[in-house]
């Protein structure tokens, strides 16, 4: 499949963005729990915590 002018537009950007998410990730993984989520919208940054989950299966058509 043939990437649109669109996908092409966003790669280096997408790719910058992993680039710099790196660092983010390795200090999760040294400071917090597998259960610690990091939210980064266009303003702003927020650290949530699971500290219940039960999934539930669903069917999907």
């Amino acid at each position: 499949m043939e990437k649109n002018d669109n996908t092409k537009m966003f790669e280096p950007k997408v790719s910058k963005l992993m680039e710099m998410s790196e660092g983010i990730v390795k200090y999760l993984q040294e400071n917090f729990h597998p259960h610690t989520t990091v939210v980064i919208e266009w303003d702003g940054i927020r650290i949530e915590e699971t500290l219940a989950a039960m999934p539930k299966e669903c069917a999907v058509d």
